[in-house]
């Protein structure tokens, strides 16, 4: 199966997937490490900057869908205790290092979204999530090299 350096990098936007799996399938598959990790953080920041200025958006799209607007409240209130805790507690290093750990339920996507609920201010948002990412990006990559490296 042939995946484009494209693909990879949509990959890297995606929910869930985000750079902590793009990353690693595209060393699996032979592309460049530095220059995937480099395009790939390219793609989390921007990401970081559009989804901490386009939530509102998308808040007020899902609202006004029947079925989508109970389950977009839920995964909302969701979104925020899971994440209010840190930032209660560490203010915006908390959701950098939230946004930083590289497991599923944690990323740009899920910090941006708690940080929308919370009321962080979008471009202070789009910092800690952009830095966020690129901690986890950079953590993903190391691994990925030294498993790279021993097999």
């Amino acid at each position: 199966m042939d995946i484009s350096f494209f693909t990879i990098l949509l990959l890297s936007i995606t929910p869930v997937i985000e750079g902590r799996y793009a990353l690693p399938t595209a060393v699996a598959l032979g592309y460049d490490p530095v220059v995937t990790y480099c395009a790939v953080t390219l793609a989390t920041i921007t990401l970081a900057f559009v989804l901490s200025h386009a939530l509102w958006l998308l808040d007020k799209f899902a609202r006004n869908i029947p079925y989508v607007s109970e389950l977009w409240a839920r995964y909302l209130e969701k979104t925020r205790k899971k994440v209010r805790q840190y930032v209660e507690r560490y203010g915006s290093i908390g959701l950098i290092l939230f946004v930083a750990v590289p497991f599923p339920g944690t990323g740009v996507w899920t910090g941006s979204i708690a940080g929308y609920v919370l009321g962080i201010p979008p471009r202070k948002l789009a910092l800690c999530t952009a830095a966020g990412g690129i901690i986890s990006n950079t953590a993903v990559l190391l691994s990925t090299m030294g498993l790279y490296y021993f097999v």
